[in-house]
C-alpha cells in the first residue's frame, strides 16, 4: 500500500480544485479494524463550495481507481475531509505471469 503517495496525490487534487482548502500538515491515515480499509482525514481551512462536491467525488474515485487500483468509499466534506479507501489486497502477488519464464514449444 502506497499510503503516503495516495495522500499526497489526493491532497494535491483537492487543493487544485478547491483552491488550497486542505491543511496538508494535519493530514493523517486512520486505521480501521479491517486491514484493507483506511481513512484519510485532513482538516480544512474553509468549507468547500457545494457546487464542487460532486466533481471532487468523481475525481477522487477515478484517481484512486486508475492510479492506485483501490476504491473510494464514503467521502465527507464537513469541518474536515474524510475519505475511506478500500484496498483490494494487502500486498502485490508474489507470482507475476508476465515475468515468469515461458516454455517454447
Amino acid at each position: 500500500m502506497k499510503l503516503e503517495e495516495i495522500k499526497e496525490t489526493l491532497l494535491r487534487l483537492i487543493n487544485l480544485v478547491a483552491f488550497d482548502v486542505c491543511v496538508s500538515d494535519t493530514a493523517y491515515w486512520e486505521a480501521d479494524a479491517n486491514p484493507l480499509n483506511r481513512t484519510l482525514i485532513c482538516h480544512l481551512n474553509s468549507s468547500i463550495d457545494k457546487s464542487l462536491h460532486s466533481y471532487l467525488r468523481k475525481a477522487i474515485k477515478s484517481t484512486l481507481s486508475r492510479s492506485f487500483d483501490c476504491y473510494a468509499g464514503r467521502i465527507s466534506f464537513t469541518n474536515r475531509l474524510e475519505i475511506v479507501v478500500y484496498f483490494k489486497t494487502l500486498r502485490s502477488p508474489a507470482f507475476n505471469p508476465d515475468l515468469a519464464p515461458h516454455e517454447d514449444g
